[in-house]
């Protein structure tokens, strides 16, 4: 990856370009690689910064019609098309070369232990947090049905209580009387007529 890298500062320098901080990916060469003993942000910040890799070459050297070839069309129109044609083989050359090294970086982060170990790491951790949060599922679950159980326990005491209070003061609840008591509650219907059609 420096020798990427170095690649891409020669041919920046080369192209006329003076001030490396100008270069579009020039954060590259604060990162690196580095061993086996390597913090985990460190190889972190190494694999996302290089997974953004855009090259800064212009990929002149892929061009169809060279500057002379260009100046001398023989009109504007094709002098365009000319252009346009050396940009779309420059854009198909940059676009192949970052294609390179993200599949280079790709290759490299799948093989490093390091990642690997990570990933692990991180799946152990996400398994241990998926157990407690259904241990808390299930323990809320049986606290809400314990909560529930005490609820008509004290609502099954203070009825009776209230009943046997209503019993002492002499006071009768309907619900205490059979159905088959002859007293008329006022529930029920009433010598009500029919009404019928006159025929006329």
């Amino acid at each position: 990856f420096e020798e990427i890298f170095q690649g891409e500062k020669d041919g920046f320098i080369s192209e006329g370009n003076i001030d490396l901080e100008d270069m579009t990916n020039f954060d590259l060469s604060k990162v690196h690689l580095g061993n086996s003993t390597s913090k985990w942000e460190d190889v972190l910040a190494f694999y996302n910064t290089w997974e953004g890799f855009s090259s800064c070459l212009s990929f002149a050297w892929v061009d169809v019609y060279h500057f002379d070839d260009i100046r001398e069309a023989p009109s504007r129109r094709i002098r365009r098309l000319m252009e346009d044609d050396n940009k779309k083989k420059r854009k198909g050359a940059k676009k192949e070369r970052v294609g390179e090294v993200c599949a280079l970086l790709r290759f490299v982060k799948k093989r490093d232990p390091r990642v690997k170990n990570q990933r692990e790491k991180s799946f152990r951790e996400q398994t241990m947090k998926e157990a407690e949060r259904k241990k808390e599922a299930v323990q809320r679950k049986k606290d809400i049905a314990a909560a529930k159980m005490e609820w008509r326990a004290e609502a099954e005491r203070t009825m009776a209580e209230q009943e046997t209070a209503d019993l002492n003061a002499g006071r009768i609840r309907l619900a205490d009387l059979d159905s088959d008591d002859d007293y008329d509650y006022g529930g029920g219907k009433r010598g009500r007529k029919k009404k019928g059609k006159k025929r006329g």
